[in-house]
């Protein structure tokens, strides 16, 4: 995939980056934010970032994310060789219900080097964290404008949503590592057919991923909320 990243860094995308990434659709902070501090909060992220000050805060920070249509606004965090500790810890290392935002363990700090990169986040029954996720499945505007933002130390990765669904994790969307070109494409064409919302658009070897995956909040089944999203652009 690094192939594809770097053209990207070097090139301009036919998709134009919307400016509703950076529209809060809420009046105010909301207090429940993952419990993060003022000044962890306040952290020019949207373009530059000072990627220094969280990492300072917190060694596990790993990037930060933007969903469009939503208030997901948060810091991400990856844990060494577990996806336990951040389901109970939030970013400054506090015990919360809220958890934090984090990446899979399994995934490589260079997106570059990831096909899939998975985040997980709880969904909370007062709007916080990944909840807003939600909505990707029940307005076909969100998924057919939807973008992902991840800005990491490296560069910003804009993702465009083309997969909203409910699906149990044993049909496999947290697969990190593919054992050719052949079973990756296939995995993304699986990807595409389980959506609620269909749109054309190009899946093939070198498309990079993102995978957001949230509680559905049922108790009767252990199922996940899934929103995808393919790499359009780099900065």
């Amino acid at each position: 995939m690094t192939n594809i990243v770097e053209k990207l860094k070097k090139t301009k995308t036919n998709r134009p980056i919307k400016d509703i990434l950076f529209i809060q659709t809420y009046a105010g902070q909301r207090a429940v934010e993952a419990e993060i501090q003022a000044e962890v909060r306040d952290v020019d992220k949207k373009r530059t970032g000072n990627m220094q000050v969280l990492a300072d805060k917190n060694p596990d920070f790993f990037g930060w994310i933007n969903v469009s249509f939503t208030t997901i606004n948060y810091p991400v965090v990856q844990s060494p060789g577990t996806n336990d500790y951040y389901l109970h810890y939030s970013f400054e290392n506090k015990r919360s219900n809220s958890g934090a935002i984090f990446c899979d363990f399994r995934n490589n700090r260079d997106i570059a080097k990831n096909r899939n990169t998975i985040i997980y986040g709880h969904n909370m029954l007062d709007g916080a964290m990944f909840q807003p996720l939600i909505d990707y499945g029940r307005y076909e505007s969100y998924f057919r404008e939807g973008i992902i933002e991840l800005i990491t130390e490296d560069a910003t990765y804009y993702y465009e949503v083309f997969s909203v669904r409910d699906e149990d994790p044993k049909f496999g969307y947290i697969q990190t590592h593919f054992g050719s070109d052949e079973e990756y494409v296939e995995f993304l064409k699986t990807m595409k057919e389980r959506s609620y919302f269909q749109k054309d658009i190009e899946l093939d070897k070198d498309a990079g991923i993102i995978t957001l995956s949230t509680c559905v909040n049922e108790t009767w089944r252990d199922w996940r909320f899934v929103v995808q999203g393919i790499l359009i652009d780099v900065k």
